[in-house]
């Protein structure tokens, strides 16, 4: 995982911020207007035996804090990608530290296990930053979706990685033509610089009634912006994707057994409906 956010996150990457509210740790990576955020969700019990709504008023979504690159470049290299199931995240009271944690057995003694361990210094946003409120709303999607689309896992997951995964061209074109919808099944049209035609099925899950008579959609958006989101990708990550009425596109992809969700947002380059 922090492979992957250091790959799209480096030095020169100054809009990466950690959002915390009751529930989850979010990674959010903000680059050439899209998001893109890792969110690691939280016990239940996680903030029961600390004060920590005080602290939530910071913005509408949760607390953000602007991570020092620096100490997270360090830190995901001091980790082994082997063993990510015993790195501990731990969040300091004081609003201000991440410690990151990792475990490690020693080869030629197992029974013997010692710490690896980085503090990643987190800068808190004041009430004259207003960025932190463009970041904190913007990764909340509105609830209100024109399109929500479900990938299952399994044999549809060679027909998603085929689309978003093996594209090169720069610009992808989804168009959505619901004339021909059928049992809740619909098929969506790929086409990156009208070259190459995906074609396939997915469920409608939430089918958000369209507003007038129109029932064909294009969208478009940039190859680049959509690739990132993929990154987290394997054969047990159920996929989805939304589209609300601004045209913004939601990738979300989440791995249920690592509790792991990724949520990029996409907005779109141009909207045209026939």
């Amino acid at each position: 995982m922090f492979g992957n956010l250091a790959k799209y996150a480096g030095k020169n990457q100054l809009d990466f911020h950690i959002l915390v509210n009751l529930s989850s740790i979010s990674f959010i990576i903000k680059k050439r207007g899209n998001i893109t955020s890792t969110v690691l969700q939280l016990k239940r019990d996680f903030f029961k035996k600390i004060n920590f709504q005080e602290n939530m008023s910071n913005t509408a979504s949760g607390y953000v804090m602007k991570v020092n690159m620096e100490d997270f470049d360090l830190s995901y290299k001091l980790l082994d990608p082997g063993n990510e199931n015993m790195i501990n995240i731990e969040y300091e009271k004081d609003c201000s530290y991440l410690m990151i944690r990792q475990s490690k057995k020693q080869q030629n003694n197992p029974s013997f296990q010692c710490d690896t361990q980085k503090t990643i210094k987190l800068d808190i946003l004041d009430e004259e930053q207003v960025d932190k409120d463009s970041i904190s709303m913007s990764f909340i999607p509105n609830q209100d979706y024109l399109i929500s689309l479900e990938f299952t896992s399994g044999s549809s997951f060679n027909l998603v990685d085929k689309v978003f995964s093996q594209i090169k061209e720069t610009c992808l074109t989804f168009v959505f033509d619901f004339s021909i919808l059928n049992n809740q099944q619909v098929e969506v049209n790929c086409v990156p610089n009208n070259v190459v035609n995906e074609s396939f099925k997915v469920s409608m899950t939430n089918f958000k009634k369209i507003k007038g008579d129109y029932q064909k959609y294009q969208y478009d958006y940039y190859t680049k912006l959509i690739l990132p989101a993929f990154s987290f990708m394997n054969k047990e990550t159920n996929v989805s994707m939304k589209i609300n009425h601004d045209g913004a596109l939601f990738l979300i992809s989440r791995d249920e057994n690592a509790n792991i969700q990724t949520e990029t947002i996409i907005p779109m380059l141009e909207n045209t409906i026939d």
